[in-house]
């Protein structure tokens, strides 16, 4: 009995380790800095300021996206200390290309490009409270790989609290 618990034990340890080496491999990037995705994969960055202060950029192992044919869903996490960073956008398949900006505060973008951000169990997002201003602009959209950038106001609906996105990023491929 003791030996299998020992060698449960060692495969245990041999695929966790093998599984943090794996997810500590730094993801490549084209020479914009965008990292190179495959099928299934996605990307969000931008820096942060107001009720938190800081940056997010997801790495491919921690980012899924999925598509049920006319939404497009990016999941993306950081954990930093013991703390998780999350964000989800959530988008038609086929958002057209082109700017879209919230119309006032608390409203939704008319593009139904739709986002938030938690850290630990406080959270933001468009048309959340009184956040404001906030603009998404669609790069690309093939119907499999969309791109574009954002900035603007986060609200929270639970408190007064705002975070203030820029020079947002998010590249996905289905």
């Amino acid at each position: 009995m003791m030996k299998k618990t020992i060698q449960l034990l060692s495969v245990s340890l041999f695929a966790a380790c093998s599984l943090f080496m794996g997810s500590c491999k730094k993801d490549s990037t084209d020479a914009s800095g965008n990292q190179n995705l495959g099928s299934g994969q996605g990307e969000v960055r931008f820096s942060y300021s107001g009720a938190q202060s800081g940056s997010f950029q997801s790495a491919i192992s921690f980012t899924t996206v999925a598509s049920s044919g006319g939404i497009t869903q990016i999941a993306a996490t950081v954990v930093s200390g013991t703390t998780a960073k999350v964000v989800q956008i959530v988008f038609p398949t086929n958002i057209a290309t082109g700017t879209a900006t919230q119309a006032s505060a608390g409203a939704d973008l008319a593009n139904n490009f739709l986002m938030s951000y938690a850290i630990g169990s406080a959270g933001w997002a468009i048309g959340g409270g009184t956040g404001a201003g906030f603009t998404v602009t669609v790069t690309k959209n093939t119907g499999t790989e969309m791109e574009g950038t954002f900035s603007g106001e986060l609200g929270s609906d639970s408190d007064p609290s705002k975070v203030t996105t820029a020079s947002g990023y998010f590249h996905c491929k289905l």
